[in-house]
């Protein structure tokens, strides 16, 4: 009977020290853990995953057409007073360049069967002319790469409401773009097409800023797979100067502005204007003509997409190398709005430009030329107009060089670089054939001339960090008719995935 109530009390001794026990324990790890706090999250490196290189798709923008037949309305024209749209030539062209072997593309109308486009030498390319609807492109990969490509929309009208020379080069269909450029004030239309050459339907927000603030909202856009969809800006707003940005779901689309202007019965201008670089607070524009002769213009246009105001710097990289442009050395850019800066002053030739901020910021220039007034309104000369986006440099490139409807090409590279560069250019005409090599010197901060040789396709340039563009007129009789593009930069040679572990 004691051993029994010996036993019992031991039990419950014991029972109560492994009580204290757990006690103790459970309060020491909950004191190291507050004293040591959690243990550190370690990042695990694993290699590069090389998911090859994929097929490329280039959209060419649509041909300009009237405002009026763009909003669906039938407006008929007097001939006699020469107005209406005029006869517009247009020509679609793209070219692929390959390695050792000609790349395979495809090519057609949107929404339509595409056909193998004919092979040359090392090139893949097609022009076609009298397009109305955009043509899209598609290219194949070779082993470790895409092909080079560039390719050209272009139209020419030489009268009528249309009279101007447009030209834009072939996109890759994106998820996301700021295209800067146009207005919408009286006598002005900017019409914001949408493209979407994939098989998905694509949903399209769009969003914008004017010369005093945002613009009201805009309903959202559904883009059918294969589909193209239009936008009037000037319903949305009255804008003297206009920046839209576009937010794809579901899809990527390609998007475009067409910019024509009227001063009263006469053509001031029409242009098509594509996206340009992301904002940032160092932005490069390439080379563009300007000229001090009568008639001539240019401005830079600039957008400040933020919150905060900008303060902005321009410097011209010229001829003779880096220059800040008078009266833009701290030009202030205010939040949600567009303003334009005067390039008047700056002495003729070839420059590109250097923008830097203390806010992210982007932009595009346009270039003005003015004719000979007729006898419709003899107080009133025809204009045409090019705008030129801001771009990023590039390593590697496409200049491509229209086959027709242009009568003179200006092209130019630049090195916005604080240390001069050798610039390789190879001349391609259509039968793949290389016209020229040469190697370019470009010191630090300037622009150089390229030369063009009779019969090029395409201008493929190498260089570190470099821009470039044409220029390029066309001579009406009432006057000068002119546009612009950049280069179009390597689409990759190949698609790398870098996976992070976190353990």
């Amino acid at each position: 009977m004691a051993t029994s109530r010996t036993s019992s009390v031991l039990r419950r001794v014991g029972l109560a020290l492994s009580g204290l026990l757990v006690l103790a324990l459970t309060v020491g790890v909950g004191l190291a853990a507050t004293l040591v706090g959690p243990p550190e999250s370690r990042e695990v490196e694993i290699e590069a995953l090389n998911v090859g290189a994929g097929a490329t798709t280039w959209v060419c923008a649509p041909v300009p057409t009237l405002p009026t037949a763009a909003a669906g309305e039938d407006v008929e024209y007097d001939p006699d007073l020469g107005t209406g749209g005029g006869a517009v030539a247009t020509l679609s062209e793209l070219t692929a360049v390959g390695s050792d072997d000609a790349p395979l593309m495809t090519v057609g109308p949107i929404g339509q069967e595409a056909g193998d486009a004919g092979t040359v030498g090392s090139l893949a390319t097609i022009s076609q002319p009298d397009v109305t609807d955009p043509y899209v492109g598609v290219v194949e990969p070779f082993d470790g790469g895409v092909p080079l490509v560039g390719g050209l929309s272009i139209a020419r009208a030489d009268g009528g409401d249309l009279r101007g020379l447009a030209l834009s080069t072939c996109q890759q269909p994106v998820s996301s773009a700021l295209v800067v450029g146009g207005s919408t004030q009286l006598g002005a239309s900017s019409r914001l097409v949408l493209t979407n050459a994939g098989e998905t339907t694509a949903s399209v927000t769009l969003s914008g800023w004017g010369a005093t603030g945002p613009l009201p909202d805009i309903a959202p856009i559904v883009v059918p797979a294969g589909g193209v969809r239009t936008v009037l800006l000037e319903t949305i707003s009255l804008e003297p100067r206009l920046a839209i940005r576009v937010d794809v779901e579901g899809g990527r689309v390609v998007p475009t502005i067409q910019d024509s202007s009227l001063d009263g019965l006469i053509a001031a201008g029409t242009e098509t204007v594509s996206s340009t670089a992301d904002p940032a607070t160092s932005l490069t524009v390439a080379g563009v003509a300007l000229t001090e002769e009568a008639g001539a213009a240019a401005l830079l246009r600039l957008v400040n997409p933020g919150a905060d105001a900008a303060t902005v710097t321009v410097e011209m990289l010229g001829p003779e190398g880096v220059s800040v442009l008078a009266g833009a050395e701290a030009s202030v850019i205010e939040p949600g709005t567009v303003a334009d800066i005067s390039l008047a002053g700056v002495p003729t030739g070839s420059y590109g430009i250097r923008v830097t901020s203390d806010v992210p910021v982007t932009g595009a220039v346009r270039l003005t030329r003015t004719g000979t007034a007729g006898e419709v309104d003899p107080d009133t000369p025809p204009v045409d107009i090019a705008w030129l986006p801001a771009s990023a440099p590039v390593d590697r490139g496409v200049l491509p060089i229209p086959s027709d409807l242009v009568d003179v090409v200006s092209a130019t590279v630049t090195n916005p670089g604080s240390a001069g560069v050798e610039v390789g250019v190879v001349a391609y005409d259509e039968t793949g054939s290389a016209l020229e090599e040469s190697m370019v010197s470009v010191p630090a901060g300037s622009t150089a001339p390229l030369t063009v040789p009779d019969g090029a396709r395409v201008l493929v340039l190498e260089g570190d960090a470099i821009l470039a563009s044409a220029v390029v007129t066309g001579a009406a009789a009432d006057g000068t008719l002119i546009s612009a593009y950049p280069i179009v930069g390597d689409p990759y040679t190949e698609q790398n995935v870098t996976v992070r572990v976190t353990d």
